[in-house]
């Protein structure tokens, strides 16, 4: 690696984002500059990619090859270097392949132990305007769903120890970074035995971390699967009793119709995800829940449809993430009979839309008033900054980056299309 200023890039989800960052860390120790304003000069640049779906997987391409146009030292890693690490090889013999198969894997081909470093020596890049600290506690599924090429990039499933968690968290916690985010291809999947023989789920890990974990911080537990979280769900839901875990779960739903749950490899059917989301609710009512929602899988009929949007006026997310049917080769999806034209998928698509978004203003409303101990998370726009409350609801307010980091308590009166507005007035908790 012969660049001495290092431009990060990373695509995609916070994983990808946080393994970028692990990445930056090691290189920023061996002396290498790590920028991440993109009109920095530089010589080299640090991708973190995805591939999820192709027209993300095209960007990707693009990218790689206006870096290398440009002269510059191109560093591949995330899911496109897991996939395609043959085929960057042979269109560019000049760029470098991280291993990011996890953390392990890639502190190897870095030349550094990223699972054993201790508090002092990790981390030191970090985020421009936003002072998350992105933890992976595992990489990898044990599902099999027909449409996924993220488990191709990621292997089966590894769990991190719980020491090395809560190491990554201190170290974060120390250089101001308060907002934890554990992320992980499916956070409710993670199992891990110590030395003692004690064994670790996602909710006893919570307990733990919010046992041990000291000073003023927040955690945001990443995805789940509906199959796994209900497996867990009692040691979940006693783990989220704490003040310091955000009453935020992504659950995602994917369809509201069995059948096509059944041709996605999804292991549980609407009326199980229902009664769990309806269990999660009696303990926390104003649980924002986040969910997504695949449009025109291969030979989804107009009533299949429809069922995907009954299940969203049920369920009333306050997050939808809509995905129109990619499809990814080497997957079992790929090779079905049935693929929907374009149009018709996007009509669907904007259909959903148009429901989800009557929801979310309906549900922003609910939520205007008098809001307590927001953690202020990240710079926004034109003098403004962005709080969050204790169900992780994203809080508009006047102010600069001298609030990043501190509690306030605020009056949030107005809404905007995703987000509460408070008022000038508010009152430093922390």
């Amino acid at each position: 690696m012969k660049g001495k200023k290092i431009l990060l890039e990373s695509f995609g989800c916070t994983m990808n984002r946080g393994e970028g960052e692990k990445a930056a860390d090691i290189l920023s120790r061996s002396g290498k500059e790590i920028l991440l304003d993109e009109n920095a000069e530089h010589d080299t640049v640090l991708l973190f990619t995805c591939a999820v779906i192709e027209t993300t997987e095209r960007k990707m391409w693009k990218r790689i090859e206006s870096a290398t146009r440009d002269g510059k030292e191109v560093i591949v890693g995330g899911c496109l270097a897991s996939l395609r690490s043959e085929e960057i090889h042979k269109r560019y013999p000049d760029a470098s392949v991280l291993d990011t198969m996890g953390l392990p894997r890639l502190g190897i081909s870095l030349g550094e132990d990223l699972l054993n470093l201790p508090p002092s020596q990790t981390p030191r890049v970090r985020p421009l305007d936003r002072l998350d600290n992105i933890v992976p506690i595992s990489t990898g599924c044990k599902g099999s769903c027909t449409y996924c090429v993220t488990r191709y990039a990621r292997g089966g499933l590894i769990c991190y120890p719980p020491t090395c968690i809560k190491n990554m968290i201190t170290a974060g916690l120390v250089d101001g970074r308060s907002e934890i985010l554990l992320t992980s291809q499916d956070s409710a999947s993670y199992r891990h035995t110590d030395d003692n023989g004690q064994v670790y789920d996602l909710g006893t890990l919570l307990s733990e971390l919010n046992r041990d974990v000291k000073g003023d911080h927040m955690i945001r537990v990443g995805m789940m699967n509906p199959d796994t979280g209900m497996e867990i769900r009692e040691s979940l839901i006693r783990a989220f009793e704490d003040d310091h875990i955000f009453k935020f779960l992504h659950i995602p739903l994917q369809s509201g119709s069995d059948e096509v749950l059944g041709t996605m490899n999804r292991k549980y059917s609407f009326k199980q995800y229902l009664e769990f989301i309806h269990e999660l609710r009696l303990h926390f009512p104003d649980l924002t829940l986040s969910t997504d929602i695949i449009i025109g899988f291969p030979g989804e009929s107009e009533g299949q449809f429809q069922k995907s949007v009954e299940a969203v006026k049920l369920l009333r997310p306050n997050i939808l993430n809509i995905t129109r049917f990619s499809s990814r080769s080497g997957t079992a999806a790929s090779r079905m009979k049935g693929h929907l034209p374009g149009w018709m998928v996007k009509e669907r698509s904007r259909e959903m839309t148009a429901v989800h978004q009557i929801i979310t203003q309906d549900l922003l409303y609910s939520r205007t008033g008098k809001h307590e101990r927001c953690l202020v998370t990240e710079v926004g726009k034109k003098g403004t900054m962005m709080a969050r409350d204790i169900n992780y609801t994203p809080i508009v307010i006047e102010g600069d980056r001298s609030l990043l980091g501190r509690f306030i308590d605020v009056d949030a009166n107005d809404i905007g299309p995703s987000y509460l507005i408070a008022g000038k007035d508010l009152s430093l908790v922390g």
